[in-house]
């Protein structure tokens, strides 16, 4: 009998050598695929890191941008607000009136072209005979 019970004993502990296998290879299955899982889940978030890497560059390079803009915008201001800018909005308005007399002298001296110095020594002629009368009268 004590062949039997080593026997049964043998048979039970090569079973039980069998369950144990099996459970492990089933864990370590199992902690495979989660490891591939957490892999995968692991290069997803580089991706997703990479890329918000990639927009924070973005951004960063326009708030760069936007600052520059804004300081413009600022400095355009200041002139504007400026004493030198009204003086150079005066500036502007009497340079454009200035061109304007420019043309009107410019027609008004083709005008006087066409009288000559007679026109002048007739138009005294005139008024000298125009004295003498009124004096006689």
């Amino acid at each position: 009998m004590d062949r039997k019970k080593e026997s049964n004993i043998s048979h039970d502990a090569v079973e039980l050598r069998n369950e144990v296998s099996k459970e492990t290879e089933t864990q370590c299955a199992q902690c495979r695929t989660e490891k591939l899982k957490e892999y995968n889940e692991v290069q997803l978030l580089e991706e997703a890191m990479y890329k918000l890497k990639q927009e924070n560059t973005i951004f960063r390079e326009k708030s760069q941008v936007v600052q520059i803009l804004q300081k413009q915008v600022n400095e355009l201001q200041l002139q504007l607000n400026s004493p030198h800018f009204e003086n150079q909005m005066n500036i502007d308005e009497l340079q454009s009136k200035n061109a304007q007399l420019h043309l009107q002298n410019g027609k008004l001296e083709s005008e006087l072209c066409s009288f000559d110095l007679e026109f002048f020594e007739e138009i005294e002629d005139i008024k000298y005979k125009l004295a003498k009368y009124e004096r006689k009268a």
